[in-house]
């Protein structure tokens, strides 16, 4: 089956002009039908340009081929990943055991500054009892004290959850 100009141009992916080029240029051999519509040979039009499925076939084997490269730089990388992770997981345990002694540690001056504020009530009661007046200024301070231990306390956790999202 002969090619015409447009037939040959989507066999090669070339332009029309292009073809017609070659064809003037002499680079392929081509008859006038009696229409005046060129007729070009099969043969003689993939010797000069190559068929578009060759191309597919090429893209295709190269697709294939760095399929398989992909898969090689896989089966490297999987170790090195995998050891990356059990380090990752051995921070964050350490970081989580970290934590929670933080946490322990708040709690302690928390319920420490529970039992101070307990103590400190009970004495100014008895204060109260035995005197008329308290002095506002000891009750300012108790008050100071505590506040400050709770901060202490709320800080010291925020530093251990701050170091603990550094990892993420």
């Amino acid at each position: 089956m002969q090619h015409t100009l447009g037939t040959a141009s989507k066999a090669t992916g070339k332009s029309r002009s292009t073809i017609l080029r070659a064809i003037k240029d002499g680079k392929i051999s081509a008859n006038k039908d009696h229409n005046g519509n060129y007729a070009i040979d099969p043969s003689e039009l993939h010797r000069v340009f190559s068929p578009v499925v060759a191309e597919q076939q090429q893209e295709k084997i190269m697709t294939l081929h760095a399929i398989a490269l992909g898969q090689q730089k896989e089966q490297v990388e999987t170790p090195i990943l995998l050891e990356k992770i059990k380090g990752l997981e051995t921070a964050l345990e350490r970081e989580q055991k970290y934590n929670e002694d933080l946490k322990e540690d708040r709690d302690k001056w928390r319920e420490q500054a529970t039992q101070l504020l307990l103590t400190n009530q009970t004495e100014k009661s008895s204060i109260l009892t035995t005197e008329s007046k308290q002095k506002p200024q000891d009750h300012k301070t108790l008050k100071q004290v505590l506040y400050f231990m709770v901060l202490v306390a709320n800080v010291l956790l925020a530093y251990g959850l701050g170091k603990m999202n550094q990892l993420f």
